[in-house]
């Protein structure tokens, strides 16, 4: 049916992704954390050339969101630690969010030709962090199931090993 897969070399590369996650999840934690901390900002002391009064009440509700996604991709983060797929799914949908939102930031210089903010550093590194995101989770996710596969395949009846359950020197 399948193709029989070195099992040793399938876990070593789902490792890899392992790390790369873990990375992408503390990523994904420290630009949240800024986000709450930018919203608390304005919304408890105002300086002159801030946003006008009903967007920093806005805010609010943005920092919650924000907490919230917080828990999810520390939960992610520890998960993909564990070595659990599902810890993917949150860098994989906040990746899809920066994406959107970076490309929604340039919208108006696209195709509004008007004095639109445009690319900025801020829209050109969401879409950069939600492609690498994105791109990440779908590739580890592939190569995790392979890992699984291949430990199947070696007739070790056993899904990829915990974190320190490594049976390798």
């Amino acid at each position: 049916m399948g193709t029989a897969h070195d099992p040793d070399h399938e876990v070593h590369s789902a490792d890899l992704w392992r790390a790369v996650g873990t990375g992408l999840a503390l990523v994904w934690g420290v630009v949240l954390l800024v986000v709450v901390g930018y919203a608390l900002s304005l919304v408890r002391s105002p300086v002159d050339g801030d946003p006008p009064g009903f967007v920093r009440v806005l805010l609010a509700p943005v920092a919650l969101v924000a907490v919230v996604l917080f828990v999810w991709v520390a939960v992610a983060g520890w998960r993909i630690h564990q070595r659990r797929p599902s810890g993917w799914d949150p860098v994989v949908v906040i990746g899809g969010l920066a994406l959107t939102s970076g490309v929604f930031i340039a919208t108006p210089w696209r195709f509004d030709g008007g004095p639109g903010k445009g690319l900025t550093p801020m829209s050109v590194g969401l879409v950069v962090l939600g492609v690498v995101s994105v791109v990440a989770g779908l590739l580890a996710q592939r190569s995790w199931r392979r890992a699984a596969e291949a430990l199947e395949e070696s007739h070790a009846g056993r899904a990829l090993p915990g974190a320190g359950e490594d049976d390798r020197p």
